[in-house]
């Protein structure tokens, strides 16, 4: 028992880590639809999503040590994985939390930035889009006077002029 550490730190020893990727979606997608004459409709809708990842490493199992060490040198993801800073810029992490890979107690633990080792990338995503759309269909007798097939029918429709919203 006692410390281990990666890259020379401590007494040595071992330890199993897990790679933790935590993926979190929500949203909402709507959408409104109205006839607005016989051949006239109306089409309007929204997608606004928003995602929230987070990626690291934490101790799954001390393999009886007490507290795992790290010192490493911090890189930019978003950067070609440049170094941050200047030469000496380290994250020190002393993990003392053992947290077993069981996917259902991870989906609901909320991990601490100090028991987090090697790294720790966290990105959000939000987006949303607002479509709307009208569509002309020919009169019935439209239909009925144009003996064209259906790809003709609405090459026709396209070419009805109608008002725009």
């Amino acid at each position: 028992s006692g410390a281990g550490g990666a890259y020379g730190a401590a007494e040595g020893g071992y330890v199993t880590r897990a790679s933790m990727n935590m993926h979190n979606w929500f949203g909402l997608v709507t959408n409104y639809e109205t006839q607005l004459s016989d051949n006239l409709s109306f089409n309007v809708g929204a997608d606004l999503r928003t995602y929230y990842g987070e990626h690291f490493r934490i101790v799954e199992n001390f393999h009886g040590l007490t507290s795992w060490q790290e010192n490493i040198r911090l890189r930019d993801q978003n950067n070609n994985h440049d170094t941050y800073g200047t030469y000496g810029t380290y994250k020190y992490v002393v993990a003392t939390e053992s947290m077993g890979a069981n996917p259902w107690d991870a989906t609901f633990t909320n991990f601490d930035e100090d028991q987090k080792i090697a790294y720790s990338n966290d990105e959000r995503i939000s987006y949303g889009v607002l479509e709307k759309s009208k569509a002309v269909f020919p009169t019935k007798q439209e239909v009925e006077s144009n003996p064209r097939s259906r790809s003709a029918r609405l090459r026709f429709i396209s070419k009805t002029s109608h008002p725009e919203f």
